[in-house]
């Protein structure tokens, strides 16, 4: 099969890639580099006007939760004794519990250095960030030069969108959902794969292909929810290649060419994530499978909303229709103009099979997933059909694909060349589509949350086997379970208390805040309860109890207002 033939299915022949498609007076790396900056100080001014005192993300949710996650494993490879691989010291005696929730593992590398160099924990989580937010965009860079051939600007521009969009932004509360290079990865080893020419080295297709199950095994390693739905646009994406007659013979000529690695490199993949896989075939035997909770399949205005605190479109959640979705995983929005520019983008690269199977995938996801007029939903067989469906709760979050074809439009959009009245009118375009992304952004102060953990360490006597963290003052409270878990990292004493993806069976201890005796002596008999369970006496947990409001008092003593 000649080279041109395969080169069909992409759509460009990156071996001449273009320097630049800028004007003379643009330095392609300089805008490469600026928008990078532009997008980390839209995500993270915050947290640089604090000096990092200020971690982004609601603390009810979950970035203290993988901040945790990633703690315990950095403890686990220094050898703490009160650690275990799979079994935090949380829960108490539960084991396994590391299966109730996604693994962040391949996030390790990413997060030890920075804790090998002396940063905190807490610092530590903040570099974290930094960082997989900018390997994101690099990953976009890449992904829409080699993929598509677009020009250095141009891509800066859609990678811009791809790593720093309002999805993102608005989920920035689910940080292990963030990492999105590995995906990318894969997709360019299967660029790689269908490019290749016939009769070419067959080094190039093993490792294409040994690259895309390593990308899929560092995938699972990190977070579940986003290999499912890239499995899932992959099988649409065969299904359309195979679809249309000018992609249907290159498809089954690059399968073929790839199946002897496949095998050989899915057993391998198989064999790498085995022993996590089987971890969440024993969770799910004790604590069951997710439930199908229609609320959370994707609404027609799923990949509309922005969140309230976007700049320019935090008003529609305020909508009387659309208020009660105000919920992360139904804001996978990128801003109209982006949408619209994006659209025009796809639109004058529709010659291109690879744009289309872009197109025709994201809509057919779209569709798979959308909760439809009568509350059915195509997603209830798909669940079953494709394995592993039925641990996917928020089936909304898959929205958070749609950065890859908004940024294949954006990129093809701003890819091209004209006078200077043209090139000041991309960047003006360009610019509001970056404002389209920008959120007015909160967080908590991590020095209060530390002071918090130290107060109440000290509370918990060291001759405890493990401990239960109650409180009492205030209002309520959402952060009892994450005070506790990091404070039995700190102590090296196990705690019942816990917060992960799910529960135990018979741990009835969410609601551990009371504001009255009467709610103590009940708080009190659900922990007997759970000692009964697993017949330990009543001073092998010892009772902890602090009091919020007291605490609130003490931290403002110090002339300084904690967040969280």
């Amino acid at each position: 099969m000649p080279s041109r033939e395969r080169q069909a299915l992409i759509g460009c022949d990156v071996s001449t890639l273009p320097s630049s498609n800028s004007e003379p007076w643009l330095n392609p790396v300089a805008v490469a580099v600026l928008c990078w900056a532009l997008g980390i100080l839209a995500v993270f001014q915050p947290m640089f006007a604090s000096g990092f005192s200020l971690t982004p993300g609601w603390p009810e949710h979950d970035p203290r939760l993988v901040n945790f996650m990633l703690e315990y494993r950095y403890q686990w490879l220094l050898g703490a004794p009160q650690v275990q691989l799979g079994s935090p010291p949380i829960f108490f005696p539960v084991l396994g519990v590391a299966n109730y929730s996604e693994p962040v593992l391949a996030m390790l590398p990413f997060y030890v250095p920075f804790r090998a160099v002396g940063l905190d924990a807490y610092g530590s989580y903040q570099a974290w960030l930094l960082l997989i937010w900018s390997l994101n965009y690099i990953a976009g860079v890449v992904f829409l030069r080699r993929a598509f051939g677009i020009g250095l600007v141009a891509a800066s521009v859609g990678a811009f969108v791809f790593a720093f969009g309002s999805s993102r932004v608005a989920n920035l509360t689910k940080p292990h959902l963030i990492p999105h290079f590995f995906l990318v990865l894969a997709i360019l080893a299967l660029f790689t794969i269908f490019r290749a020419p016939k009769g070419e080295s067959r080094q190039r297709p093993w490792g294409a292909t040994a690259l895309f199950f390593a990308a899929l095994v560092a995938q699972f390693y990190t977070a579940f929810y986003p290999l499912y739905f890239f499995v899932l646009a992959l099988l649409a994406a065969l299904f359309w290649a195979l679809a249309f007659r000018d992609t249907r013979g290159v498809t089954l000529s690059g399968m073929r060419s790839v199946v002897l690695p496949a095998v050989v490199w899915s057993l391998v993949a198989g064999a790498l994530c085995w022993p996590l896989a089987a971890g969440y075939f024993d969770a799910a035997a004790s604590v069951g499978v997710r439930s199908l909770e229609n609320d959370k399949l994707t609404q027609w205005f799923s990949w509309v909303l922005l969140g309230p605190g976007n700049w320019f479109y935090g008003w529609l959640d305020a909508l009387p229709r659309l208020r009660p979705w105000s919920r992360s995983l139904h804001q996978n929005g990128l801003g109209f103009l982006t949408l619209f520019l994006a659209l025009f983008g796809l639109w004058r690269g529709r010659r291109r099979p690879a744009v289309r199977l872009f197109v025709l995938v994201s809509l057919s996801i779209f569709v798979l997933t959308l909760r439809f007029p009568g509350d059915w939903s195509l997603w209830s067989g798909v669940r079953i059909a494709l394995p592993g469906g039925e641990a996917i709760r928020a089936v909304a979050r898959i929205g958070a694909l749609a950065v890859f074809p908004v940024a294949i439009g954006l990129g093809l959009f701003f890819d091209r060349r004209g006078g200077p009245w043209l090139s000041v009118g991309l960047i003006v375009l360009a610019l509001v589509c970056f404002g389209e992304q920008v959120h007015r952004r909160s967080g908590f102060d991590r020095d209060f949350v530390a002071w918090r953990v130290d107060r109440i360490a000290e509370e918990v006597p060291g001759d405890c086997r493990s401990f239960f963290l109650a409180t009492t003052g205030r209002g309520g409270d959402d952060s009892v379970h994450d005070d506790a878990m990091w404070v039995a990292l700190q102590t090296g004493i196990p705690t019942v208390n816990g917060r992960y993806g799910n529960i135990p069976p018979g741990w009835e201890l969410r609601q551990s805040h009371f504001a009255s005796l009467e709610q103590k002596r009940e708080l009190e008999a659900r922990l007997g309860r759970w000692r009964s369970l697993w017949q330990l006496d009543s001073d092998e947990v010892c009772w902890v109890e602090v009091d919020r409001a007291r605490q609130f008092r003490e931290w403002r003593a110090q002339g300084v207002d904690g967040l969280g």
